[in-house]
């Protein structure tokens, strides 16, 4: 890690060592081995905290394996189901609870900071950030790549993170303080709060000083252009709680590769990134041995028609031009997709860009059904 990395508010040196673990119950499944337990976080008020996660392990994978933290978002919790969904692909995984609940969803006494308007945003000062949600959020989800890297069944060097709405703000907050993970992958999540997301009415509550503290402090800007690793980024057009815009602002500050998914229609919980198969394709990828989401090699403009080049040998079966002519607020943005012409030849995608066109991309689907986007263009 440099020195000259911005780290905000947290201790990294303390973060990246193995956690205090206690291991509770142990519960045993057709293709994986399911472990509660409860680790170690920062101080609350002067007093120790600890995060409850689960901890699944699949029982005929060659070891070392590779691993998972997979980082819930508003209304979770510690999700055995997650875990063991990437049990079963090979992976060993950690989810945790981020709200300071133990397993059956009752609050802990020594569970830290819950998540509320208070503890994100109303509450913040200079002498306060260390009580705030997303200080403790953040470490619990640094802390678990640590454990995961202590365990001697995981190879540390193939460790992923996968965050979902607030999880996917705190997973790029921490590609850009930890270089540890091998990728990243995050639903949803944007930086520049106050300029366009579900929480801008309440920071603008905030007065000048307290705005600037969030934005320097706890906004994902100050860190995402420090993170290196691929991810990947994925959303829908209409997102309600972090807007497109700034979505695109975001992916462009990391200096890592990025590889983007943008839908005209999806939605926002957490079954649709569960069942969307692009998210294991894009791990196996990068950690254990598997294929490679398609590859784009270049986009741009010639007059009024826009083209795509991907990669020589991705074998494209469809292509569509998604596309809106709204200035409007991003969640009420009319989108349209039309098909785009496909030259499999000359690995060429191209469309003509209808009159009033404000923003645009490419939708490429490959042989086995996967969709990666190109990036999105302002006009």
């Amino acid at each position: 890690m440099s020195s000259q990395q911005f780290f905000g508010p947290w201790d990294m040196e303390s973060l990246i060592k193995a956690p205090a673990v206690q291991w509770e119950t142990i519960e045993h499944y057709p293709t994986y081995t399911l472990k509660q337990l409860y680790y170690e976080n920062e101080q609350y008020n002067g007093e120790s905290t600890r995060v409850f996660a689960y901890y699944a392990v699949p029982l005929e994978a060659a070891e070392p394996l590779p691993a998972m933290v997979l980082v819930h978002g508003g209304a979770g919790k510690a999700f055995p189901e997650w875990a063991g969904q990437w049990a079963e692909r090979g992976y060993a995984s950690i989810a945790m609870d981020l709200f300071g609940n133990g397993p059956s969803g009752e609050r802990m006494s020594d569970g830290g900071p819950s998540q509320t308007d208070n503890s994100l945003f109303l509450e913040l000062a200079a002498d306060s950030l260390t009580r705030m949600w997303s200080y403790h959020a953040v470490a619990a989800v640094i802390r678990a790549i640590s454990l995961l890297s202590s365990q001697p069944e995981v190879d540390g060097s193939r460790i992923g993170l996968m965050g979902i709405s607030w999880g996917g703000y705190l997973s790029e907050i921490v590609s850009g303080l930890d270089s540890r993970p091998a990728f990243a992958m995050t639903a949803y999540a944007a930086g520049y709060y106050r300029q366009g997301s579900c929480w801008m009415d309440i920071l603008s509550t905030l007065d000048e000083s307290q705005q600037k503290l969030w934005d320097q402090t706890f906004d994902i800007v100050p860190y995402i252009g420090q993170s290196t690793m691929p991810m990947l980024w994925a959303t829908w057009t209409n997102d309600p709680c972090f807007y497109l815009d700034n979505w695109a602002m975001t992916y462009r500050q990391a200096q890592g590769q990025a590889t983007l998914r943008l839908l005209k229609d999806w939605d926002h919980n957490y079954e649709v990134p569960w069942g969307t198969r692009e998210f294991f394709i894009y791990a196996d990828s990068h950690v254990n041995g598997g294929r490679s989401l398609p590859r784009i090699r270049s986009t741009g403009e010639d007059q009024m028609t826009a083209w795509a080049e991907f990669e020589k040998g991705e074998r494209i079966r469809k292509a569509t031009f998604l596309h809106t002519a709204d200035n409007g607020s991003s969640p009420s943005r009319r989108w349209e997709e039309t098909p785009a012409e496909l030259d499999p030849a000359s690995c060429l995608v191209s469309s003509r860009i209808p009159a009033d066109t404000t923003m645009y991309c490419f939708n490429l689907e490959d042989e086995f059904g996967h969709i990666i986007s190109t990036d999105l263009i302002m006009l």
